[in-house]
């Protein structure tokens, strides 16, 4: 049970650092755009001739790029949570079945998040002056819906599990 507590408040560690540590490196990343895309640290490398990004677009990039991170932040905190009842010896209970649940919904939320965010980046970005659209719903969106499925119905195993654990302590 110690290990399980001190790995917990290793993850919450991790996840509370990575809650302010991620907007701040996506909104480093556009603001100096220009720089990353120079050492080849983009999705945009092989069109960076062709990129017409201005401040404003930059300014709607980091907006833009807000809806996945806010996804993110929304698991590392249900991950927060989950990591404090692990620390405090709570590893069976309603409240994580429920937190599981979210998580598995969550990941579901993030294919459709990142399939927005996608869309709406290839808007703000112009190529030669001239917008676009581009919907991209691929294998990775594909992998978050059947794991997200996968941790839902994990949830409801761990209920079950919860309630005959329930059942057999006030059995005398």
């Amino acid at each position: 049970m110690n290990k399980i507590k001190i790995i917990s408040v290793v993850m919450r560690l991790i996840s509370r650092t990575s809650t302010w540590l991620v907007p701040l490196v996506v909104i480093l990343y556009w603001t100096f755009f220009e720089f990353f895309i120079s050492k080849g640290f983009s999705q945009f490398v092989l069109f960076y001739d062709r990129l017409t990004i201005t401040p404003y677009s930059k300014f709607l990039a980091i907006l833009v790029s807000m809806i996945p991170v806010a996804i993110f932040l929304s698991i590392t905190h249900k991950l927060d949570r989950l990591f404090d009842n692990y620390a405090k010896g709570i590893l069976f209970s309603v409240q994580n079945v429920i937190i599981y649940k979210k998580l598995g919904f969550s990941l579901v939320l993030a294919a459709i998040g990142n399939t927005a965010y996608g869309a709406l980046l290839s808007t703000v970005v112009s190529f030669q002056g001239k917008s676009f659209l581009t919907i991209d719903f691929g294998v990775n969106e594909i992998i978050y819906i059947l794991i997200g499925f996968l941790i839902y119905f994990i949830s409801g195993v761990m209920l079950e599990g919860y309630k005959i654990s329930d059942e057999l302590e006030q059995t005398v």
